[in-house]
């Protein structure tokens, strides 16, 4: 269907799990709300590139990959955009010059923002990060977004973690009313709303007493976590292993 101009709607089978490349690129007349069937867990690069008249998106909670460039050019998709708890792969560029994007979701378990994923989205002012642990950022990843403007919304007591995080640390960072999410949560909540408290333990190697204080943490020696948060559990003892040199 790459270039069907005039193509106004899709219904797309049960059963389907792959949106190939440029698969619907270049539609500008598919609008409204995109329906993906239950069953898709994979769209390919550039497969709705140039949508410009797609208003909103209603995602599968199987997805687990969104490929580059898939939603390039989409400068009608509304402005509030919560990416599944289920993905882990969010290609370069994306949601690049989707320019109607106002607020974006990122669940925990994607745990980078590629090239240009986001860039040109001139009018985005809030980013919810739903991970402890912060997120791999690439340089242009946010390219055309006003910091000055862009509030970083991150789970309830990770400020510290993120202000720490040469990639985040010169963004305006707020702590959400929401706790971490596991990488495997199947919908990402909007905020405030009540979400599971699993989460990433550290774990002391040191400890410094002092007479009337709590202990104070001087060497973290790894993460516990439950097994559905094992990714991020590796993910964190990474930074960690980067950090001690």
């Amino acid at each position: 269907f790459y270039g069907c101009r005039r193509l106004p709607h899709v219904t797309l089978p049960r059963g389907l799990r792959q949106i190939g490349t440029n698969a619907f690129a270049g539609c500008a007349s598919l609008a409204g709300t995109l329906v993906l069937n239950s069953e898709l867990t994979s769209i390919g690069a550039s497969a709705f590139d140039g949508c410009t008249s797609l208003v909103r998106i209603e995602w599968p909670k199987g997805l687990r990959q969104i490929g580059a460039a898939a939603f390039h050019g989409c400068t009608s998709l509304g402005a509030d955009l919560a990416l599944p708890g289920s993905l882990t792969v969010l290609g370069e560029g994306a949601f690049a010059d989707c320019q109607g994007l106002e607020s974006v979701v990122l669940p925990a378990s994607v745990d980078t923002l590629r090239a240009a994923t986001f860039a040109g989205c001139t009018h985005l002012r809030t980013l919810t990060l739903c991970a402890a642990i912060p997120p791999r950022l690439d340089a242009t990843a946010l390219l055309g977004v006003d910091r000055k403007l862009l509030q970083v919304y991150v789970p309830k007591g990770c400020k510290r973690t993120y202000k720490k995080s040469e990639a985040w640390k010169d963004f305006h960072i707020v702590e959400g009313d929401f706790e971490a999410l596991p990488h495997t949560t199947a919908t990402q909540p909007d905020v405030p709303r009540q979400a599971t408290t699993a989460g990433l333990i550290p774990v002391p190697a040191k400890v410094k007493p002092t007479v009337g204080r709590p202990l104070v943490w001087t060497t973290i020696g790894g993460i516990d976590a439950p097994r559905e948060l094992e990714n991020e559990r590796q993910h964190a003892e990474r930074i960690l292993r980067e950090r001690a040199g």
